[in-house]
Parts: structure tokens; C-alpha cells; sequence
């Protein structure tokens, strides 16, 4: 294996080496957007390693709608399903204008489409439609097949 290959026993070392190399950079090359959102993942990612014990840092809980998104964010499509279905609202037209929690109803639709259940995604989808405000989307925007 070349010096610098992440292997599965030093990945989580890796990652948090990475993770203050990047948040050492000057403001201006942290600002970019490309760089924020490595941040976001790396920082979800430690966070997910810290909580399942491979660190003894151990950070404040997190809710379980940001446990969700993490796994989302991992790929980890049926284990968001299962923590989505319990702490998202049911009806989505009792959610106040919270940002945060139509984007991982977003998410749940996705993560539905992806693990095969496309008719609760489609009719998560449908249910959501309604509330999304329509400059934010365009008429033409279908549902997440799953299709990667």
C-alpha cells in the first residue's frame, strides 16, 4: 500500500488529521464551498466514529433527525429509513417553517427511493410538494427515482 492510503484501521485517525488541516487554512480558502462541505463531512463522519465508540472524544448527542442525515450522507439509505421514519413528523403540513426538517423530509424521500420503497417515497413526495414554495421548484421536478 502507498505511505499515504486511508486503510480501514487508520481511517478515523486519517479523517481527523484532515479535518484540523482544513480548519488551519486561511478564512479565504475555508470559505469555499467545496472546502465547507468536505468540512461538513468529515466533521459528520468523526462525529458518527465518536459516537459509536472508536474515539474516546466524545461529543454532545446528537438528535435523532441529524443521526438520519449523517447515515444519509453515508450511503447508509435503510438505517436513515428506520431513525427518519420515528423523528420526522408524520403529517408534514404540521411543520412550521423549519428549513432543517423539509430538507431531511427531502432526504427520507430520497432514502426511500434508494432502499426500493418507491411508493412511500412517491406519496412522502407528493405530501411534500404541497408545502415546498413554488419558486423553489420548477414544475418539471420529479421525484428521486433511486437510479444512481
Amino acid at each position: 500500500n502507498p505511505p499515504c492510503s486511508i486503510t480501514a484501521k487508520n481511517k478515523p485517525t486519517q479523517q481527523k488529521k484532515l479535518l484540523k488541516l482544513l480548519k488551519s487554512l486561511p478564512e479565504s480558502i475555508q470559505a469555499r464551498t467545496a472546502v465547507q462541505l468536505t468540512m461538513e463531512e468529515l466533521e459528520a463522519s468523526v462525529d458518527v466514529l465518536d459516537a459509536s465508540g472508536e474515539s474516546a472524544n466524545k461529543k454532545t448527542p446528537k438528535s435523532p433527525v441529524e443521526q438520519a442525515d449523517i447515515l444519509f450522507a453515508q450511503g447508509n439509505y435503510e438505517a436513515a429509513c428506520k431513525l427518519y421514519k420515528d423523528a420526522l413528523p408524520s403529517d408534514p403540513s404540521s411543520m412550521s417553517d423549519d428549513d432543517a426538517i423539509m430538507d431531511s423530509q427531502l432526504r427520507y424521500v430520497q432514502a426511500l427511493a434508494m432502499v426500493g420503497e418507491t411508493e412511500a417515497s412517491q406519496a412522502l413526495w407528493d405530501r411534500l410538494e404541497s408545502l415546498l414554495d413554488d419558486t423553489a421548484l420548477s414544475p418539471s421536478t420529479s421525484m428521486p427515482d433511486g437510479n444512481v
